[in-house]
């Protein structure tokens, strides 16, 4: 029987979800559900809606293509060019600033590979600044990390942090944070998750199997297709799947990588993401419309009782409407549904009522914490606590929405059937 998730979104969600795919109707598609947003009053929170998900300047870049702009009130077009303006001022400078970096790391003879945002932006999107970039996600192998810094530092990149401080977080993080001369923020990367996570890519492997890094010449380089969905699927995971411009970077991914699916779900399962990357497949294929395989899904999908679990927690609704953000309690329920086997599932509880929560800021992450004093122990159980109250929510919220719709159709978001609907 093929199901119908997407008619249950709010209008603005499903023009946002329109808008972002690939094989949308273009003008009409916009036309059926614009029509609200023409005042200045109305484009404003829709504006602040695509920043939250950091999608501006997909979505205005589209609206403007299709002749939108020219159909709303004078003041409202005026805000949806300043921020498309902005947003290709801002792609235009941060190009600029890989361009300087590449030239001047090559010259130090380091291999460096460009991650997420850049380089997604300079291969898999219509326009760079149809990708949004907060910063520049930079990985090197482990033994040139100290070369690279000195090499950042050289150009002008600043660091706020004590020597102990990097050296904490070379032990106890994955990437340290620079300030660039002319605004712009570089991350050098030695790793792509946390140490001690349960899940993630091997660095080392990520970095033997890159590519060049199309339009720069010599040792610039990027992950190949595989990886990149991997690490997005690592990114969903660590972000707790509340960025709709995560699922629009795997989709494009999928669409214009040609990945290689049985090495895909070799990796995957390797490296602990395989249920991880079936959700966010999953969500991509309900909303986007993505090209992936149904067995590719069902391979690496969790069990039954995991499904049915990870079903309560109305997937599609709760990536649109930032449900999680700053929810670390809810972050770690949906890592512990995302973990494969029961044992495991076991163990990963164990290690995050006990861990220092993924959205507290990082302010010394070279101070380890007493895991073993009172105080850690009574953290754990206040954290362990918060899980089971969660969870218990998520059985009555799901009872209570059962009679509706949107309850009806959030509990068969695993099946591999689409109604033509979800056409938009």
């Amino acid at each position: 029987m093929s199901i119908d998730l997407v008619s249950n979104l709010s209008r603005e969600d499903r023009l946002i979800v329109a808008v972002c795919r690939r094989e949308s109707a273009g003008a009409a598609a916009i036309g059926r559900f614009a029509g609200p947003f023409a005042s200045w009053s109305a484009i404003l929170p829709l504006i602040d809606r695509l920043y939250a998900h950091h999608i501006p300047g997909l979505v205005l870049t589209t609206l403007e293509r299709e002749g939108f702009f020219d159909q709303v009130e004078p003041d409202a077009r005026i805000a949806l060019q300043t921020n498309l303006l902005r947003q290709r001022r801002r792609s235009g400078l941060f190009s600029i600033e890989l361009e300087r970096l590449a030239h001047n790391l090559e010259g130090s003879g380091i291999e460096c590979l460009v991650l997420k945002g850049a380089s997604l932006a300079l291969t898999v999107y219509g326009s760079p600044a149809e990708r949004f970039m907060g910063d520049l996600d930079l990985l090197v192998r482990p033994d040139q990390v100290d070369v690279a810094l000195d090499r950042l530092l050289a150009l002008g990149y600043t660091s706020p942090w004590s020597a102990e401080a990097v050296r904490g977080y070379r032990t106890h993080h994955y990437h340290l944070p620079l300030a660039g001369p002319h605004g712009h923020i570089v991350e050098l990367h030695w790793d792509l998750v946390k140490p001690g996570r349960r899940y993630g890519l091997d660095p080392s492997e990520v970095i033997e199997r890159s590519i060049p890094l199309p339009g720069f010449v010599g040792t610039l380089r990027m992950p190949g297709v595989e990886d990149q969905i991997l690490h997005a699927a690592v990114q969903q995971l660590q972000d707790g799947f509340t960025y709709f411009s995560r699922t629009v970077d795997l989709d494009r991914l999928v669409a214009q990588g040609l990945p290689d699916w049985d090495a895909l779900v070799a990796r995957a399962r390797g490296y602990r993401l395989g249920p991880a990357l079936a959700y966010a497949l999953q969500v991509a294929r309900h909303l986007l419309a993505t090209d992936c395989p149904a067995e590719v899904v069902d391979a690496l999908a969790p069990g039954r009782l995991a499904r049915t679990h990870l079903g309560f927690f109305d997937p599609l609704h709760s990536v649109l409407d930032q449900r999680y953000v700053g929810h670390p309690t809810a972050n770690k329920l949906l890592r512990l549904w995302l973990t494969q086997g029961h044992s495991r599932r076991i163990r990963i509880l164990a290690d995050l009522v006990r861990d220092v929560e993924d959205h507290e800021p990082l302010k010394k992450p070279w101070a380890l914490k007493d895991r073993q004093s009172h105080h850690g122990r009574g953290r754990s159980l206040v954290g362990l606590a918060k899980l089971v109250v969660l969870q218990v929510l998520t059985y009555l919220q799901t009872i209570v929405g059962l009679p509706t719709r949107r309850g009806r159709s959030q509990m068969r978001f695993w099946s591999s059937q689409f109604s033509n609907s979800e056409r938009l």
